[in-house]
């Protein structure tokens, strides 16, 4: 949505007040109905070097149901042309669980992204947001999801398929090929500390969370007070907690027994014994080599287990 122009300002001011690292990752997200070669060149030339395709589908009645601008060969030529610029560092936004999708339709277009260039994929279940005309649709079975079983089979053939095509699951939703995963990604799953800069922008320093104000006349205010927020607010334990366990078991790798212990100064196993031993028995979890993590069977149900643990 930003012109060319408009992000070397912002480049600028990051430069005055930021020192840039020589291997920085710099990620822009782009609808495929928005770029053109001329812009993938200025962005190259501002040194954003990773680029974030909201695809979303390759199935045009997907995209006119998701209220997408874009069709299916307008998300494949804005692959081929971002690649074709000189983005080696590309990823797609893709969905499964769409209407009529079934699990055949998700491998094809698996596939299909992964012949335009793509290195990174991150494949997200579809939400039905309250309120939405698609909810209200959905409700009325004017639009019919697939079923949970079909729905399920989507996640793990798809997760087995990227597997195979050499892209490794290093999250619930992510996969990348080596040397691709994304570190912003990457780090905010490992609980590191992040700025986030501009009106609704969450940021966690040092156990402080801080989320600057929604609308662009409150932020422009805050401005003119020298940036000042009170919106500051100081992560209790309970929330260090929730949030470790959280992220933490999100990821492939999953959560480092030691690090939970060294964090609450309890033992999460004997602490959770009981659930632990339910998930373990319907092969929902995994514990190995000092690390609780979940099966792919077990990322599918993972919010209802997370529920539990936290």
């Amino acid at each position: 949505m930003l012109h060319a122009r408009d992000l070397a300002r912002i480049f600028d001011a990051l430069g005055q007040n930021f020192r840039f690292s020589a291997k920085m990752e710099i990620t822009l997200e782009a609808n495929p109905d928005s770029i053109s070669r001329q812009y993938l060149k200025s962005l190259l030339d501002l040194g954003i070097n990773r680029l974030s395709l909201g695809v979303q589908s390759l199935d045009d009645k997907d995209l006119y149901i998701l209220k997408r601008r874009h069709g299916r060969e307008d998300a494949l030529q804005a692959c081929s042309e971002a690649r074709n610029a000189g983005f080696e560092n590309l990823n797609a936004d893709l969905i499964w669980g769409l209407p009529e999708q079934g699990v055949q339709k998700w491998l094809e277009q698996l596939n299909l992204v992964i012949q335009h260039g793509v290195t990174h994929i991150s494949c997200y279940n579809l939400t039905l947001e309250s309120g939405t005309l698609l909810e209200e649709k959905v409700q009325n079975q004017e639009i019919v999801l697939p079923e949970e079983d079909e729905q399920g089979k989507m996640f793990v053939y798809g997760a087995q398929y990227l597997e195979e095509q050499a892209f490794l699951q290093y999250e619930i939703s992510n996969f990348s090929k080596m040397g691709y995963i994304c570190r912003h990604n990457l780090g905010y799953w490992e609980g590191r500390d992040y700025i986030g800069m501009g009106p609704s922008a969450a940021s966690t320093i040092k156990g402080v969370r801080v989320v600057q104000p929604q609308g662009l006349l409150e932020y422009e205010s805050m401005i003119a007070r020298d940036g000042i927020w009170e919106g500051a607010e100081k992560m209790d334990f309970e929330q260090k907690k929730s949030e470790f366990v959280m992220l933490r078991l999100r990821t492939v790798k999953g959560m480092n027994l030691r690090e939970y212990k060294r964090l609450t100064g309890k033992d999460f196993c004997r602490e959770n014994a009981s659930i632990l031993q339910a998930l373990r028995k319907n092969d929902l979890i995994r514990l190995r080599k000092g690390y609780v993590s979940l099966t792919k069977s077990g990322m599918l149900v993972s919010d209802s287990i997370l529920s539990h643990l936290i």
